[in-house]
């Protein structure tokens, strides 16, 4: 059976009977296909949403352990609080997401770097002397005084919840939302700061405006298409997007965190609760995760889909699946026919190449081209091949080969007693000229000789049996029988 034949049967019988079981089953596995597409998109969304959240609130612990360690080693010059916000805003502005960075000091005193709508200022204040003050800080550094109403008359960090929390507990720790003393409701992640006698120094903090979180997690809602929240872990909304369709599914995210098996799942396994609910004649698609965030905030992600809307087309497509499916068959039918001639055509040269280099026949040839890399491989190995069985036939009796080939004979250990004709010759004086002239000349002197001789032997009938050193030994009727080996190797030796 040739390649081609065997070729055609496999992948136009693969074709017909995937084909078949795929129309066979398609009507009862579309349902189910669907259901798995749902609940893959579902959990991929719901992953990627969780990572994107968590990488919103990743920079804080950076932040934080990088503030701590400069305060550490003393390149953070504490004593003065303008140099202090100054540091703070450097950093504030190649960060995104964040709404302060700051320091409460272990005396009420607080310098703090904060962003708003594109513009970056900073924070001083200190107990007993009035309201903070505010100072825009330009691309050059510079500072230039802000006057906002909404700050407090007076402030004094010692009061803050940020700071009370990490005055009292060890590592970075989170507030739950509550309102900023320069407006506007957040959280905030932060860790005190200790001498080596244990003595406060004061508090790290980082800042997230809830708004800003709504804000991103609009973004998120549009590159997902569908709805994103952020609860935290009893069940309240920590954040959600400005405009969302689903208040039901809102709900349903509600009971499933009021579960205490639910939220053991997620807060220990990291496992996704995806669930179905019916709502406004819809369906909607909920998922909820844990998200990892450092210090312990105890975060949920979630996603709702409408079924309709986000699903829809997808179901569309799987219910054509048949027509694609018959379509499919009859372009695959013809591809197989063509594909089978592609990879056939190169094999067929190449195995009679094969066949006539078997049988010592080493003319040149143009290797077939394919586009397959193992033929191409073989095609370049098989000529590589005929390339060095060449280059042996100047060594080795071709014409005594091609018989061997031929005759189906195997070389053998073994002899044969024959009267044969041995001719010596040698290059007079070789090593003296060898020690007077270049490596490089020698050589070539060498090359051209044996070739001259080799040929003379061969065109004669004989064989070189070995070379010897500038000297060459041949056989004349050995191993081929010859008429006459003496005057053979006579006519051979004067040519």
């Amino acid at each position: 059976m040739s390649f081609r034949s065997l070729l055609l049967t496999l992948v136009l019988g693969l074709i017909l009977a995937s084909t078949v079981t795929m129309g066979s089953f398609a009507v009862i596995g579309t349902r189910e296909a669907v259901e798995e597409l749902i609940q893959g998109q579902i959990g991929t969304t719901l992953d990627s949403v969780t990572a994107r959240i968590e990488a919103l609130f990743e920079p804080s612990e950076r932040i934080i352990e990088t503030l701590t360690a400069r305060l550490a080693a003393g390149t953070l010059p504490i004593d003065d609080p303008e140099k202090v916000a100054s540091h703070l805003a450097e950093i504030l502005q190649f960060e995104s997401g964040i709404a302060w960075i700051s320091f409460g000091y272990a005396d009420g005193r607080f310098a703090g770097a904060r962003i708003e709508d594109g513009v970056l200022a900073i924070n001083l204040s200190e107990p007993g002397a009035g309201a903070p003050r505010e100072w825009t800080v330009t691309q050059g550094g510079e500072l230039n005084p802000l006057d906002r109403s909404e700050l407090p008359p007076e402030f004094d960090a010692r009061t803050r919840p940020w700071f009370q929390l990490a005055a009292a507990n060890p590592g970075l720790v989170w507030t739950p939302p509550y309102d900023f003393a320069s407006g506007g409701r957040g959280i905030t992640v932060s860790q005190a700061v200790r001498s080596a006698d244990g003595a406060l120094i004061g508090v790290f903090t980082v800042d997230f405006r809830l708004h800003d979180i709504a804000v991103y997690l609009d973004r998120l809602a549009q590159e997902f298409a569908g709805d994103t929240l952020v609860f935290s872990i009893n069940g309240s909304v920590l954040a959600t997007p400005q405009q969302i369709g689903a208040r039901a599914a809102v709900m349903e995210i509600q009971k499933i965190l009021a579960d205490p098996a639910e939220r053991e799942r997620m807060e220990l396994h990291h496992d996704r609760v995806i669930k179905v609910i019916q709502s406004e004649g819809d369906d909607y698609m909920v998922g909820v995760r844990s998200a990892e965030i450092a210090g312990g905030l105890h975060c949920i992600s979630s996603v709702i889909f409408s079924r309709a809307v986000t699903f829809g087309p997808i179901e569309e497509i799987l219910q054509r699946s048949m027509v694609t499916a018959l379509i499919a068959l009859a372009i695959s039918l013809l591809a197989g026919f063509v594909l089978a001639g592609r990879v056939a055509s190169p094999l067929k040269a190449i195995a009679q190449q094969v066949s006539r280099i078997g049988r010592f026949e080493l003319q040149d040839e143009k290797a077939p081209v394919s586009a397959i890399r193992e033929v191409r491989i073989l095609s370049e190995a098989v000529t590589r091949m005929r390339t060095s069985l060449k280059s042996f036939s100047h060594y080795v009796p071709v014409d005594l080969v091609r018989d061997l080939v031929r005759s189906g004979g195997v070389a053998a250990l073994g002899g044969e007693r024959r009267e044969v004709t041995l001719m010596f010759c040698d290059l007079a004086g070789f090593t003296s000229y060898a020690e007077r002239i270049d490596p490089e000349v020698a050589v070539e002197t060498l090359t051209e000789y044996f070739e001259r001789f080799g040929e003379a032997v061969d065109v004669h009938g004989g064989v070189i049996d070995k070379f010897l050193g500038d000297g060459i030994m041949a056989l004349f009727n050995a191993p081929e029988r010859i008429p006459d080996s003496a005057a053979a190797a006579c006519r051979a030796a004067l040519a």
